[in-house]
């Protein structure tokens, strides 16, 4: 199961029960999600107040890369979230819904099922165990308190030169 069609819940609810497949997917890489091997979705569809509502289990396997060592590895999530698409603009002023507006009652739930997952991870994604690489020749690793202190450290002519000649020439 890839795509659902959200026209069949005007006429009754309905649920959906399967496996689906990222194969061929393409995942943002500037994201630490790679892959998802596995995926199984538990779905409620149903047609309330003008607008499509989508309950949905998913659990699934995922493929990671830890920012420290640049290694992937898995990590097992669940997540059951309530997500509602529109046809019409003019129901697009719910703030306490997630709606999406679409244009066609077809949808590829792979989007919204890795849209999902990536807003359930932290920002930093560390493999378990993990540790900041150590210094070597030529780099130096910091922690993101120590790059602001050598940030606010740091000797900068180059900035003030500019400044300098920002000056000189509104003079």
């Amino acid at each position: 199961m890839k795509k659902i069609n959200l026209f069949e819940a005007y006429q009754a609810p309905y649920s959906l029960r399967d496996d689906v497949s990222f194969k061929g997917y393409n995942f943002n890489k500037k994201r630490a999600l790679k892959d998802i091997p596995f995926c199984h979705v538990d779905l409620e569809v149903s047609f309330e107040e003008g607008l499509f509502r989508l309950d949905i289990y998913i659990d699934a396997k995922l493929t990671l890369e830890c920012m420290y060592s640049l290694e992937l590895f898995s990590k097992d999530i669940e997540l059951d979230e309530t997500i509602y698409f529109s046809l019409n603009n003019e129901n697009i002023d719910d703030e306490e819904k997630d709606i999406f507006y679409i244009k066609d009652s077809n949808i590829d739930l792979r989007q919204y099922i890795v849209g999902l997952i990536n807003l359930s991870l932290p920002l930093s994604i560390k493999k378990p165990g993990a540790t900041l690489p150590k210094s070597g020749d030529n780099y130096q690793v910091l922690s993101s308190e120590e790059f602001e202190e050598y940030k606010a450290k740091m000797n900068r002519p180059f900035a003030s030169e500019l400044d300098a000649l920002y000056d000189e020439l509104e003079d």
